[in-house]
């Protein structure tokens, strides 16, 4: 495989010393990128726990006026309001949701609503719904997909709806919407359910799908989250609106990545920029020694970065620890790509 290495960088003129450089500062960009996704991606469920059980539910009672107020939206059997909703916009979601915000900002954000409920007769057993319009539901699910919990329990809500302990997740149109309990007791998920069911009833939304989904081969998977990306995916700028999954096979691992763009042309471009971007940071061009010409296949820290386009879809491996293992998925992507563009 050495041998089909085409050293573009060292012919360029670039030293050792330079090389060295570019992989160490590539290294750093990574880790903070990292970092960053690990802070953002994440809710504790420890803390959520925590800060439940720490809440003046003393203050939380429901007032003639508030249940009346309710509405369809808000009402749900054996759930009532605990408090009036609060507002939030671009300029102050930081103050509900400090540290956070800028996940929900660069996927298209355009209000929160949130309000306290708890069951009926035991004030002590509330949770906290957090209803975000995103503006679509790709947004939706870009936010959705990035935090979503380990262990989680399927539900029927919506095609995009799971519960997890004390916490409830969906998508529902351009709605991305959680509800965090003081506890995970069957009896307050029974609550959460019904206001789940009871505020997707209040808000018709016409059928839409994300076909994305469907392209991602289901051998190796090494979880069920296809992740949407809305910004700057994989720390390149402008790389916008990437699905992704995650494939294992032993030690081997990869990511796959897609995505539908306006034209073939701006396809074509996005396999321009991704392999620009890694060849600037030292990476070094491989030839796939097996015919699949259409790849661009990139070397760069012991990892394998594949890019490719048809017709109007950008697609490809991100961190492939194996070449013949990120190809493999690669042609895989292809086939199912051309099936979906015939």
């Amino acid at each position: 495989m050495n041998d089909n290495r085409i050293r573009n960088h060292r012919n360029n003129g670039a030293t050792t010393a330079e090389r060295r450089l570019s992989m160490v500062l590539l290294g750093i960009l990574a880790l903070i990128a990292a970092v960053m996704l690990i802070v953002q991606g994440r809710y504790d469920p420890g803390l959520w726990r925590e800060q439940a059980r720490t809440a003046k539910t003393d203050l939380l009672t429901p007032s003639p006026e508030t249940t009346a107020k309710s509405g369809e939206a808000d009402g749900a059997t054996g759930v009532v309001p605990l408090s009036s909703a609060e507002n939030y916009d671009s300029a102050n979601l930081s103050d509900k949701i400090d540290g956070k915000a800028d996940l929900y900002l660069s996927a298209g954000f355009r209000g929160l609503k949130s309000r306290r409920f708890g069951l009926a007769g035991d004030k002590n057993r509330w949770l906290e719904r957090y209803v975000y319009d995103m503006g679509g539901l790709r947004n939706a699910y870009a936010v959705f997909s990035a935090q979503r919990r380990p262990n989680a329990e399927p539900l029927d809500l919506t095609p995009y709806a799971y519960l997890a302990g004390n916490g409830l997740f969906f998508v529902h149109g351009p709605f991305y919407v959680e509800m965090i309990a003081a506890e995970a007791s069957p009896q307050v998920q029974t609550g959460m359910k019904a206001l789940a069911a009871a505020f997707i009833a209040s808000h018709p939304e016409a059928a839409e799908n994300l076909p994305e989904l469907e392209l991602f081969p289901p051998d190796y998977r090494a979880d069920d989250n296809v992740k949407l990306t809305a910004r700057g995916a994989f720390g390149i700028e402008g790389l916008n609106d990437i699905f992704t999954a995650a494939y294992a096979s032993g030690p081997v691992r990869a990511l796959a990545f897609a995505a539908r763009r306006p034209s073939v042309e701006e396809a074509v471009q996005a396999v321009e920029k991704f392999q620009a971007f890694w060849m600037d940071f030292g990476g070094e061009t491989v030839a796939s020694g097996d015919g699949f010409k259409e790849a661009r296949i990139i070397l760069i820290m012991d990892n394998y970065e594949i890019a490719m386009a048809r017709g109007p879809y950008f697609f490809g491996v991100h961190e492939a620890s194996d070449l013949q293992f990120g190809l493999a998925l690669a042609k895989e992507l292809q086939a199912r790509i051309a099936a979906q563009v015939k």
